[in-house]
């Protein structure tokens, strides 16, 4: 059921009034880093359309894992694309729960913070 016209709030002003839901910096770091997804998902000619996708959501968090050697890349990514999905108006499951992109973040952990420890290791001797 929609309301009425008079009633509904404009597109800009609910946009803004949801980004307030977040700090203002982390907002705008969210922001880039939806962006560069968005711009990702459109090399292949499709259109972004919600829900998102989860294999591609998964395909592009692994992509951020292998393109990047911080653990915290790999995180900023998933929480933002979380985030974004949370705004989109729709019902079904948030896909950067997914048990897939759980385990990518776990992997990610694992590999990329102990490639870190290492490096720190190497530096001292």
């Amino acid at each position: 059921m929609l309301l009425p016209e008079a009633t509904r709030p404009g597109t800009k002003d609910l946009v803004r009034l949801l980004l307030k839901s977040k700090a203002s910096s982390t907002s705008s770091r969210y922001l880039k880093e939806i962006e560069k997804f968005c711009c990702w998902y459109q090399s292949f000619r499709v259109a972004i359309a919600p829900p998102l996708s989860a294999s591609r959501v998964l395909v592009y968090l692994s992509k951020v894992y292998l393109s990047w050697s911080s653990y915290s890349s790999v995180v900023l990514a998933h929480a933002a694309l979380k985030w974004f999905h949370t705004l989109l108006p729709v019902s079904t499951p948030n896909p950067l729960n997914s048990a897939p992109c759980q385990l990518l973040l776990e992997a990610a952990k694992r590999s990329l913070s102990l490639r870190s420890l290492k490096k720190n290791q190497a530096h001292r001797t």
